[in-house]
């Protein structure tokens, strides 16, 4: 052990009990519907829980991610909240939580969820410290809707108190810190990826066009990407429009949340696609690993992004992605070749015509390059280790109930 580790040992015998069994920590978030921020936890949470004593509070009741956390008997509560912040000032209740649970830390993920976390660790008797996870750049404050943009705002006055702020990319930690967020404590987990689930399947494109009815010599562009904003979906169809004129062959396939025949937004720019019968609409998706294989290429239109999960896992397929140049993707992709500039269509397109044009061995190499690059730095086991690590030193640190 070196003189630094043997310091903190030391400080952390002296301030309070040292962690040797499993730690409690109370995980807070606004829902467990399915998006990167739910799905990130989800991965985290049954990764480690032989390792970590997890609980999962959402402020809305319900979800797909609820649902996957609670079959692997992770204890899920709910506080019973509307889409709105009220959830975080329902103290009675989280009281109730933290009283049950008595746990040695609190992790928020995400703006709303870290407020919550802060009034839950709080709660505790003795108090424990309190991690915030923030897990998105700010492309534009004038994106978000009113209620998120005054929790962002009032992020910063607040975020002193936790113990770490976690990102997830270093665009999410200089947009935050522009408004004024914390610098003291912060570190990067980046996203992990289950690399077994998610795979080369060399049967995925068959049963994909089987499934959709399509030539089985159609060229697959795939899209996986709720309809927020930031995802620019206006740019993906005018991208997929000028990939179409070129390439007969190609089809567009959609899959994400709110993207459904109710959704008049996008109703209106299926509308304005002069090949709007070559895009398919998949909606949201629980067998996404099973179907994401099966593209020949992915893209990525994003305004704005941290990390994005999809990104990872279309590499963890070996499923050759092109990317506007959102937050850290280019970093992530590790080939500059595939990186566009925000919201050039043109560029997007003219990238995935070219992919297009390759040979599938070709395509298949630069895959097994992503995949292996996803393995080395990505990978699920090393991102859970180093939450694992984060979470047992500052549980170490609790105070002394003496």
């Amino acid at each position: 052990m070196g003189r630094a580790d043997a310091g903190g040992l030391a400080r952390a015998v002296g301030r309070g009990r040292l962690m040797t069994a499993r730690p409690k920590v109370l995980h807070m978030i606004s829902n467990l519907m399915a998006g990167g921020a739910e799905t990130m936890l989800s991965k985290v949470v049954r990764a480690t829980a032989g390792e970590i004593e997890h609980s999962v509070v959402s402020m809305i009741d319900g979800g797909a991610i609820a649902a996957e956390l609670k079959n692997a008997g992770i204890p899920v509560h709910f506080l019973g909240a509307g889409r709105n912040f009220s959830a975080a000032l329902r103290i009675g209740k989280i009281r109730q939580i933290v009283r049950a649970v008595m746990p040695d830390l609190v992790q928020g993920w995400m703006y709303h969820g870290n407020i919550a976390a802060s009034v839950a660790a709080s709660a505790r008797r003795p108090p424990v410290p309190v991690l915030w996870n923030i897990r998105q750049s700010i492309g534009s404050l004038r994106d978000e809707s009113f209620l998120t943009l005054l929790t962002i705002l009032l992020g910063t006055p607040l975020s002193g108190s936790p113990r770490v702020i976690i990102y997830n990319s270093r665009r999410a930690i200089e947009d935050h810190e522009r408004l004024g967020y914390s610098r003291k404590r912060r570190v990067i987990i980046a996203n992990g990826f289950d690399t077994e689930a998610y795979q080369p399947d060399p049967a995925a494109r068959a049963a994909l066009l089987s499934q959709l009815g399509l030539p089985t010599d159609a060229a697959i562009v795939g899209r996986i990407a709720n309809f927020r904003t930031y995802k620019d979906y206006p740019t993906l169809f005018a991208a997929f429009a000028a990939i179409a004129r070129a390439n007969p062959r190609a089809y567009l396939i959609v899959i994400g949340r709110e993207l459904d025949p109710d959704n008049p937004a996008l109703r209106r720019l299926i509308a304005s696609q002069p090949a709007q019968d070559r895009v398919r609409i998949l909606g949201e998706r629980a067998d996404v690993a099973r179907l994401l294989p099966g593209f020949d290429i992915m893209l990525s239109s994003s305004s704005a992004e941290a990390f994005p999960n999809v990104l990872g896992e279309a590499m963890a397929c070996a499923v050759p992605t092109i990317t506007t140049d959102a937050g850290d993707c280019g970093e992530i992709l590790g080939d500059p070749t595939r990186v566009v500039p925000v919201g050039d269509s043109a560029a997007l397109a003219q990238k995935a015509i070219e992919f297009l044009a390759l040979t599938p061995e070709r395509r298949a190499t630069i895959g097994a390059t992503d995949r292996a690059r996803v393995i080395a730095n990505f990978s699920l086991e090393k991102i859970a280790a180093e939450y694992v690590a984060l979470w047992r030193r500052e549980a170490a640190f609790l105070p002394s109930s003496g």
